[in-house]
């Protein structure tokens, strides 16, 4: 995941399939992660979401 931070910074997040085997369980953890950073008000925007090399949803 890339977001624009509060701090006019780009992040990045990695969930990859080694952490996470399964891809629910990535996106899972992408999107309680994505709402923690909204919540805390850590985020000025998400850019991008990819869970996975083999995976081509989103693009």
């Amino acid at each position: 995941m890339k977001y624009l931070g509060t701090d006019e910074e780009y992040h990045f997040v990695e969930a990859n399939d080694i952490q996470f085997p399964s891809l629910e369980d990535r996106l899972n953890y992408l999107s309680r992660l994505e709402y923690k950073l909204w919540a805390d008000g850590e985020i000025v925007g998400h850019i991008w979401t990819k869970t996975s090399d083999r995976c081509e949803a989103g693009h």
